[in-house]
């Protein structure tokens, strides 16, 4: 599909000629589907650049193998606090090691940072959430 426009379990399942469901189980490994069908299924998966959906898996419960962390910073002093950005720079250099990402939100204040915490669990938008001592700082003047 070059239309530009994602691909989906549904256009590889269309491509292959089977039900999205056999395509989930091929790309699970999960029996169901013939050794044939798998190989020609994760074949068109590997052509079509294919990747799973973070939204998608997000409903029904899978890792989002994202980290979140909100940050109450104004953007502004970001790059004039080292702290911040090697920080920052450090838990990507980790989480990259094992193709996680940093989901960095910055607020205003505490109340919206538990806020945010509060919408990326309800969400299942990150597996995971970074905190710094949010008792102990100070909002930014």
């Amino acid at each position: 599909m070059t239309s530009g426009k994602r691909v989906t379990i549904a256009d590889i399942a269309r491509m292959a000629g089977v039900s999205p469901g056999a395509v989930s189980f091929a790309l699970n490994g999960r029996p169901g589907v013939s050794d044939e069908t798998r190989q020609r299924i994760l074949a068109i998966v590997e052509e079509n650049h294919w990747q799973p959906s973070s939204a998608a898996r997000a409903l029904v419960g899978a890792r989002a193998n994202t980290v979140g962390f909100a940050l109450a910073r104004p953007a502004r002093s970001l790059g004039s606090e080292a702290f911040f950005t090697d920080l920052i720079a450090g838990i990507e250099s980790r989480l990259s090691e094992s193709k996680v990402s940093l989901q960095l939100r910055l607020v205003t204040d505490i109340a919206e940072e538990m806020e945010v915490h509060r919408q990326w669990r309800s969400s299942n938008q990150v597996d995971g959430i970074i905190l710094i001592e949010p008792s102990r700082r100070r909002p930014p003047q």
